[in-house]
């Protein structure tokens, strides 16, 4: 059921792997001598991000708001506590610095807001224009307010970084990297992590890592892993959102470039 998937990204990393490498050639006599012997060669594997449907999209948004009531049920302060700790307590924060992050929370939780309606309208119209650039400047302006409130987090003991919606976040950070990576096999696309739930595909994930024993294996993994990550971060970000845009930002990021 996975073979008609859209990806969002294609690449490929190579793999050093042994193979069995055959030459022949004619002894005087005409018999065609044949030599097999083990060689080492780099090997291309396919891999992608699945372009996410309704229904994945819908998944993430429930993962996401029941983890973050988790969290709250744990002990966890929410956005809202948050803002109201920052109004109160003093702590290392001016007057000044005290409004502006009132003033930042505010304005991320209306931003946060206005991007939930505009991905709900995407739903019923995921090639339009106009919702897909909302949706993306939207994504930029609330990580140029993090970048902000985390500033005034480190003032304020860390308290952004102990909410509960951090935590969601990180958690559905996680949950696109184990869902949106998928592998080709026999030219189909195949889930790179197995699993129905997130634990198992986590559970998968740390039975992954262990198979690669060697350093050709842990080199080809490092390798994945960074890939994954660094193209999901860019899509959620907003920064990329078709190959075009991962394959520039690849280009961008590399140490090669002139």
């Amino acid at each position: 059921m996975n073979d008609k998937i859209k990806p969002l990204y294609v690449f490929t990393i190579n793999k050093q792997e042994e193979i069995d490498e055959t030459t022949q050639s004619t002894n005087e006599a005409g018999e065609v001598i044949k030599i097999t012997k083990k060689v080492k060669k780099l090997s291309p594997h396919d891999f992608c991000l699945k372009k996410p449907n309704s229904a994945m999209t819908n998944a993430a948004d429930l993962f996401y708001h029941s983890t973050v009531n988790e969290g709250i049920r744990a002990g966890l302060m929410s956005t809202a506590f948050l803002a109201k700790t920052i109004g109160k307590d003093d702590g290392n924060l001016t007057e000044e610095e005290r409004t502006k992050g009132r003033e930042l929370l505010n304005s991320w939780w209306l931003k946060e807001t206005e991007l939930t309606k505009v991905e709900e309208d995407l739903k019923t119209a995921p090639n339009n224009e106009d919702l897909l650039d909302k949706q993306n400047k939207l994504k930029k302006e609330i990580s140029e307010i993090k970048t902000e409130i985390q500033f005034l987090e480190m003032r304020q003991h860390n308290l952004f970084e102990s909410s509960a919606e951090a935590r969601a976040r990180k958690r559905l950070l996680a949950w696109w990297m184990l869902n949106l990576p998928h592998k080709k096999e026999n030219g189909v696309w195949k889930p790179l992590f197995e699993g129905n739930s997130l634990t198992e595909k986590e559970d998968f994930y740390d039975s992954f890592e262990e198979s690669f024993v060697s350093d050709e294996d842990r080199v080809f993994f490092t390798e994945l892993l960074k890939e994954i990550s660094t193209s999901v971060s860019l899509w959620l970000n907003g920064q990329a959102s078709k190959q075009e845009d991962f394959d520039r930002a690849k280009k961008t990021d590399s140490p090669d470039k002139e």
